[in-house]
């Protein structure tokens, strides 16, 4: 029998696991593997799809203290969910809301919250904040940006008070900056916001918009910037982090699980959440304990009730890194599977690009014309900042099997007006290319396998689809 994990104990739970230590690493593998087997039970009482499939049936036993085996489970993506989203969802629970993912990733998918999962969300984290709020003479108060992509907001109780704005038309922005000036008389709380979250092109976007109207960021004091969403290159969370001054934080989130990862301060790697589980597995979906595959994470019950995703690829490309200082998994985006270029050389999997490095590299080239997220903020005199480069990614097999990788860019100018200008950018980032930990372009381009091919438009040139997505 597998008893009900507490809202209130899992808190204190998972801050024992939490540490450097074999103790620490085989505590959290406990909890996990005693987690893993409720949310299988959960599943299949709460789901017609679970309870159908007989893989699901149960969890093999493992030597306590080693790391939980989903192994002999199937992998699903979200053409999964979505073909069987009407078996997955509980035909047992009293559905409260609905949260979506838009599609921006792929195929759009709804994502359903039941009464009983929202009420244990609260509980455990008005729990696990309860000892940090004791520390506070008084509470901080935030301005969040919401996601307006994902549907119903998931009431997740927090430190102080929140308001939210936007960035998204003039009335907004400028809203957003009063309430950043404003002083107010809440009792028991700050009287100036102090942190400010959203989603990463929001932030970077109204941080900008600020220095153009001659307003010091760094002038509102903030202690905290939140920021998630998309990928975000170093080159402008350097810019978030000098011009506010203040820590930021960058978070990986899915709107089908509660929680995600958090960056390990300013370095490329993220940790997972303890409430999912998290493995990285190859083209056969075997485990990866360090090194490129796919990200397939598992959101346990009671977290995850009403819409059970267990072993769900995200569609993600990660690198699993391994420390000794932390249990719980860590890794570093590479970007969307979908924009990854690959070749099979002898049955084995070769990785020719990804769209997080290639991101990474192009982000500083202020040659490179940016996607306009905000075009109706005609308040804000570059409308482009916080929007991602504007490419397309395509590879294609010519004769002998040699791979022609084209990379189409748009410019803030016409190209041909400035050649040794486009030479030198193709120079850089066909260098920087090269050298991407764990592919095998350079090597290949030597061999005369791989040719990289470099297509500069002008501003509107790029007539085919972009990436939208990193």
């Amino acid at each position: 029998m597998v008893e009900t994990p507490s809202a209130t104990a899992l808190p204190e739970l998972f801050y024992r696991s939490s540490g450097a230590s074999a103790l620490h690493r085989a505590t959290l593998n406990c909890l996990h593997d005693w987690l893993a087997r409720y949310t299988l039970r959960e599943a299949r009482a709460n789901s017609r799809y679970y309870r159908e499939h007989s893989a699901y049936a149960e969890l093999p036993p493992i030597t306590p203290g080693d790391p939980v085996d989903l192994s002999a489970l199937p992998v699903i993506d979200r053409t999964t969910v979505v073909e069987n989203h009407e078996s997955m969802v509980s035909d047992r629970l009293e559905l409260r809301q609905i949260c979506h993912s838009s599609g921006t990733t792929g195929t759009p998918l709804e994502v359903y919250k039941s009464y009983a999962e929202v009420a244990f969300i609260g509980d455990y984290f008005g729990s696990m904040f309860a000892p940090l709020r004791k520390m506070f003479a008084k509470m901080p108060l935030g301005l969040s940006f919401p996601n307006v992509n994902h549907g119903m907001p998931l009431p997740i109780p927090g430190f102080g008070k929140t308001f939210h704005g936007g960035v998204t038309d003039d009335t907004l922005i400028r809203d957003a900056v009063r309430v950043l000036r404003t002083r107010y008389r809440i009792p028991g709380h700050n009287d100036r916001i102090s942190v400010l979250s959203g989603l990463e092109h929001h932030i970077l976007f109204f941080t900008s918009f600020l220095m153009e109207q001659g307003i010091d960021p760094r002038g509102f004091g903030l202690q905290s910037v939140n920021i998630t969403g998309n990928l975000v290159a170093s080159h402008w969370r350097d810019f978030l982090a000098d011009a506010w001054g203040a820590i930021l934080n960058d978070r990986f989130t899915l709107t089908e699980f509660v929680g995600g990862a958090s960056r390990l301060g300013s370095s490329e790697e993220f940790v997972l959440d303890p409430q999912i589980i998290g493995e990285v597995v190859d083209d056969d979906g075997k485990p990866v304990e360090e090194g490129v595959g796919r990200l397939v994470l598992t959101g346990l019950a009671p977290w995850i009730q009403m819409q059970p995703l267990i072993r769900y690829d995200t569609g993600d490309l990660v690198w699993r890194t391994r420390r000794d200082d932390l249990s719980s998994m860590t890794f570093r985006f590479l970007g969307k599977q979908k924009n990854a270029i690959s070749r099979k050389l002898n049955g084995k999997r070769e990785w020719l690009l990804f769209s997080g490095p290639l991101n990474e590299i192009l982000s500083p080239i202020a040659d490179i014309r940016l996607y306009d997220w905000f075009a109706n903020v005609r308040v804000a005199k570059d409308r482009t900042i916080g929007s991602l480069p504007v490419m397309a990614v395509k590879a294609s097999e010519g004769d002998a099997g040699k791979i022609a990788l084209r990379i189409a860019i748009e410019l803030r100018y016409a190209p041909h007006c400035f050649r040794e200008r486009t030479r030198a950018i193709a120079e850089t980032i066909t260098q920087q290319l090269r050298d991407v930990e764990g592919t095998t372009l350079g090597g290949a381009m030597d061999r005369g396998e791989v040719a990289l091919e470099f297509d500069f438009r002008p501003p509107e040139g790029l007539n085919e689809p972009i990436v939208i997505k990193i």
